[in-house]
């Protein structure tokens, strides 16, 4: 067997015919993994990024992607490996063509690979050649290869299934038949194929069901937040055949399902006791809860466990387990009693464990504090890795420069203003803001008096509505400290301007 420990812990093997290895691996395991992208150029670039973040990972420096050398040969991923000898530091350089493409490859491209390796060695003659073939090669690539590694040691193909096994290796993905059973568990239906999909630093797992339709899941088998499959879409549409989703049947007993369980969750945050034994499904969701860490007790002695308690999994899991499916607001009166906020406080807390690192200063800290507890989609924001912040932190070390810090907290307070935004204009929330949770608007108006010769011409009057502040409203009449926000949405109505739909009746209240 030929060692492959400097690329992939997956070694290539030569216990088969030259001529139908690689076709017989190939279709013995079918299709091992889907770079996914909107466009074939999209593709391409998930894969290299995919491909250098793996160099990375393993060892590799100075690591570049689409470099031209000299002669105009572009390499899609180059980088360096260097080893310690005695004294010394031996420099080996790496060239890699990653190509997604969905058949195996054939003779041109495989000749074009060498043709690439061959003008790299003309520099520095100790340089490895690897081509990442997605799907495989075919017959003709899989005989010449065969013949080429017997007396050069330096060529590697890589095939999709090499990928996903070094990722479920390093735990960013569960294996197939624990994401089978779990759907099963889950779902009450088993996919009759499952496929390792990759798109945006993250791997999912395309779930395909009897019907010809397919879901997609986390790479542990989770379900997507609905945000998260919103920024797929694209992806998946260009790169999957079948519907996405499934049936609306199935989407409608998923919604329901989820309808049963914020119910208990908000049962919990008010401390009552879920009523178990005359609803199956509910009962079904109280043993479903009794395996999240964030609850304790079984059946009707099930218990949220303080905040103080929750790691950065259980916190952001609780919020996230709020909206994997579409949530009225309804079911929302935990917010009106405020009974939310020591877990979002937590969840503040835990947030560089999330984000990778990522900490905002004192001021900051006590500005997301302020605010967050006022909008539902910015504690999924907080429970779930920003790929913006989390992405370069996962391929670099722990050592972060100033310039990145200063830019990832313009990435984070830059998505957070959109959250804000995002919610004002959402007219179900808007009712819980204004209604229940008591928010007042602020608004800066400027006066600009024209003035000309003759007099004043007129006057014009602006107003701001761009940022988020504290006022104590006691001398109003009011009691107490209200948060306040102001948006920069001059063209949405004012809070007295419209009714709001959602909830027309009174939340659930404790008592």
């Amino acid at each position: 067997m030929q060692s492959a420990n400097l690329v992939w812990d997956r070694a290539w093997t030569h216990d088969r015919p030259d001529s139908v290895q690689i076709d017989r691996y190939h279709l013995e395991t079918g299709v091992a993994m889907i770079i996914l992208g909107a466009t074939a150029d999209d593709k391409g670039a998930q894969l290299e990024a995919l491909v250098a973040s793996i160099f990375l990972s393993q060892g590799y420096s100075s690591i570049r992607r689409n470099l031209v050398t000299a002669g105009g040969n572009e390499i899609d991923v180059s980088a360096i490996r260097e080893s310690p000898v005695l004294s010394h530091t031996q420099s080996t350089p790496m060239m890699c063509e990653a190509k997604a493409y969905a058949s195996p490859l054939s003779m041109p491209t495989w000749h074009k690979f060498l043709g690439k390796l061959h003008l790299a060695r003309a520099e520095n003659s100790s340089t490895i050649g690897i081509l990442v073939a997605l799907n495989g090669v075919n017959g003709n690539v899989a005989g010449s290869y065969a013949q080429l590694a017997k007396t050069d040691t330096a060529v590697f193909v890589i095939e999709g299934r090499d990928v996903s096994d070094g990722a479920i290796a390093r735990r960013e993905l569960s294996d197939a038949s624990a994401v089978r059973d779990a759907l099963a568990n889950r779902l009450g239906r088993v996919p009759v194929d499952l496929d390792v999909t990759y798109y945006a630093g993250a791997y999912y797992w395309a779930a395909r069901w009897d019907d010809g339709s397919y879901s997609v899941f986390t790479g542990q088998g989770e379900s997507l937040i609905t945000q998260q499959l919103a920024a797929l879409t694209p992806a998946l549409l260009a790169s999957l055949s079948g519907n996405l989703v499934g049936s609306e049947t199935e989407e409608a007993e998923l919604e329901a399902r989820h309808a049963i369980r914020v119910s208990l969750l908000d049962d919990l945050f008010h401390d009552r006791t879920p009523a178990m034994g005359d609803d199956p499904a509910l009962d079904e969701e109280v043993q479903a809860l009794e395996k999240e860490p964030f609850c304790a007790g079984v059946g009707s002695q099930l218990r949220l466990l303080p905040p103080g308690e929750l790691d950065h999994k259980a916190v952001s899991r609780l919020f996230v387990a709020l909206f994997e499916q579409k949530t009225s607001v309804l079911q929302l009166g935990f917010i009106a009693d405020r009974l939310h906020e020591p877990y979002v406080d937590r969840l503040v807390d835990v947030l560089p464990m999330i984000q990778h690192g990522f900490a905002l200063n004192d001021e900051d800290t006590a500005t997301l504090r302020a605010i967050a507890p006022f909008f539902p989609s910015m504690w999924v924001f907080l429970s779930v890795p920003y790929p913006l912040i989390t992405t370069h932190r996962e391929e670099s070390s722990d050592d972060v420069s100033p310039e990145i810090s200063a830019s990832d907290s313009n990435n984070f307070w830059s998505e957070v203003i959109r959250i804000v935004k995002a919610e004002y204009v959402n007219p179900s929330l808007r009712g819980l803001l204004y209604d229940h949770l008591g928010l007042a608007e602020l608004a800066t108006q400027t006066e600009l008096v024209v003035k000309t010769k003759s007099g004043v011409a007129g006057v014009i009057k602006s107003v701001v509505r761009d940022a988020v502040r504290q006022m104590d409203f006691a001398e109003f009449g009011g009691e107490g400290i209200t948060h306040v926000s102001i948006r920069m949405l001059p063209h949405v109505p004012e809070p007295w301007e419209d009714e709001h739909p959602d909830p027309a009746h009174p939340l659930g209240r404790s008592a």
